[in-house]
């Protein structure tokens, strides 16, 4: 669906959510005994909140979202007393009151991914990434603080690598395919960065070994990836140094000179910025013979064909595992600089 259309339809969906959520609460309150001594207050935000949840859902053109908000709404309902039935009820009363009061094409639109979710609708399954995406797009820092802290169990390249970069890499797809908003794109950031400062003080921070420099290039002002990177480069031993968004070359390049970092990571998130990559490469190897080059980030999801000589570098960083133990060698054989410690 085209963002115009989304944004149309959300439009009108605004205008008859408050008679459907009030039509909603009032026959789920008679109809359910344990929704009735919840209180229509409760029944009310549980409704509102779903409607939310349900128009974005829609304009993504993803059912499975409604449905990871439904999961994920199962044991805050158990906890208060409710529980599958009394959620079954309250959404077959939202269903019956979007049939009444939407346009017969936007019902179309709206009532399957709803139908769906209601026939489907199950306890919780071991579905971390979409939980999380689904947190990160709604807000919700305390969701998605408790799903990454479930995750540490399993290390912190998971945490990393497996639940928060594949969900930052769909938000910025869908930011970039116009199917959400700039402001839901820095919405799901700011929780997503909030959800890691939590981290840190958790983390076995090892002491500082050879140093690292990692920059995203001039004109790129999607930095957080970079932050990420400069975070497990520094839980894999590495004396680590960030530069953030948009670092001028000619800046990048009097830095590199200073600290002699043994790589220099280069973030690139669009095509766009791929020349200004390419000219950074060039004047780090010219300043500088001798440094290894990386080059990372999300444009190297969109173009799968790029290869380390397209871009003078000596490695595109696919895969983190992978790029890690392929750092992990060049960490043995590099120097150790003195000077400042990680600046993350």
């Amino acid at each position: 669906m085209a963002m115009q259309q989304c944004q149309d339809l959300a439009g009108r969906l605004a205008g008859v959510r408050t008679r459907v959520v009030a039509s909603a609460t009032a026959s789920a309150s008679r109809g359910e005994p344990r929704l009735q001594a919840a209180g229509e207050a409760a029944c009310s935000a549980l409704l509102g909140v779903g409607t939310h949840a349900l128009t974005l859902a829609v304009a993504l053109d993803d059912p499975g979202l409604f449905e990871a908000h439904l999961r994920g709404l199962v044991p805050l309902l158990v906890r208060r007393g409710l529980g599958l039935e009394a959620l079954r009820a309250a959404l077959r009363e939202l269903a019956a009151a979007l049939r009444a009061e939407l346009l017969p094409e936007d019902a179309r639109q709206v009532l399957p991914a709803l139908e769906g979710a209601l026939a489907r609708l199950s306890p919780p399954g071991d579905d971390p990434q979409r939980l999380l995406l689904q947190a990160l797009l709604f807000g919700d820092l305390e969701g998605a603080r408790a799903l990454v802290q479930a995750g540490l169990p399993r290390g912190h390249l998971y945490v990393y690598s497996q639940l928060l970069q594949p969900a930052l890499e769909e938000v910025g797809e869908l930011w970039r395919t116009h199917r959400i908003g700039i402001a839901d794109e820095h919405l799901a950031t700011a929780v997503a960065r909030a959800v890691v400062g939590s981290l840190y003080a958790s983390f076995p921070w090892p002491r500082s070994g050879p140093r690292a420099l990692v920059a995203c290039v001039e004109g790129e002002l999607h930095d957080f990836g970079v932050q990420l990177v400069a975070d497990l480069l520094a839980l894999h031993g590495w004396d680590v140094q960030s530069l953030g968004g948009n670092t001028p070359t000619r800046e990048l390049v009097r830095w590199a000179c200073e600290v002699h970092p043994a790589f220099v990571g280069l973030s690139v998130s669009s095509v766009a910025q791929l020349p200004a990559a390419l000219r950074a490469a060039r004047t780090l190897s010219e300043a500088l013979p001798g440094v290894r080059l990386v080059l990372g980030g999300q444009v190297l999801r969109r173009e799968p064909g790029l290869q380390p000589s397209d871009l003078g570098v000596h490695l595109l960083a696919r895969d983190t595992t992978e790029t890690l133990r392929a750092l992990e060698a060049w960490r043995d054989e590099a120097p150790r600089w003195s000077g400042a410690s990680a600046s993350l």
